[in-house]
């Protein structure tokens, strides 16, 4: 073989280990640019897990170089539901103790839209995202068992049936301590027949 030929064997297979390694670099790394996927799960491991998000969309991507490491900015949309009726706190003045009342704010189909921005970086041949909302789900309500003391939903009969037994409690009490003796005024014992 030649001086030349064996050159141009050496050229040849130095631009194929080239491309093998060049290969194997891209089968590593995350793909090119974060898609919709990738925000829709870093939003579902941020959201309380009794919300779910039903689509993702990105307006605006942009990408910087950041410490050899690409780093992408996403302004995106999502549209998100609770996966079970949620309620927030019925008016302050209110009360059925102990019972807290409680009215209705969001239900399962219902959904809500949130804005914001995912920072994603690869990491370990893995997006890893950091998502910053600019509205959040917090005013949207809780669960019942979200509740530090049990629940009652404001105007259910549920609630009309606790209020009228509190109400009949209250008045039996009343009329109870009507009849009580005063404090310190012993009332004579009768005696009572031996059972046997």
């Amino acid at each position: 073989m030649s001086k030349q030929n064996r050159k141009l064997l050496l050229t040849g297979v130095g631009a194929v280990v080239v491309v093998c390694v060049v290969a194997v670099l891209a089968l590593l790394l995350p793909d090119d640019v974060p898609d919709e996927d990738v925000i829709r799960q870093a939003l579902g491991e941020d959201l309380p897990s009794y919300w779910m998000v039903r689509t993702v969309a990105i307006a605006v991507s942009r990408r910087n170089e950041d410490a050899g490491s690409p780093l992408y900015r996403q302004r995106f949309e999502a549209v998100v539901s609770p996966r079970e009726v949620l309620f927030v706190p019925a008016d302050e003045g209110k009360s059925i103790n102990p019972f807290r009342p409680v009215r209705e704010k969001s239900a399962p189909a219902e959904e809500h839209t949130l804005h914001g921005v995912a920072a994603t970086r690869a990491v370990n041949e893995r997006w890893a995202t950091t998502i910053v909302l600019d509205n959040t789900v917090a005013e949207l309500g809780t669960p019942r068992s979200a509740f530090s003391e049990p629940v009652v939903v404001d105007g259910s009969e549920r609630a009309a049936r606790i209020e009228a037994d509190l109400n009949s409690a209250r008045e039996l009490a009343a009329s109870v301590a009507k009849f009580a003796p005063a404090k310190g005024v012993l009332l004579p014992m009768r005696n009572l027949p031996n059972e046997e």
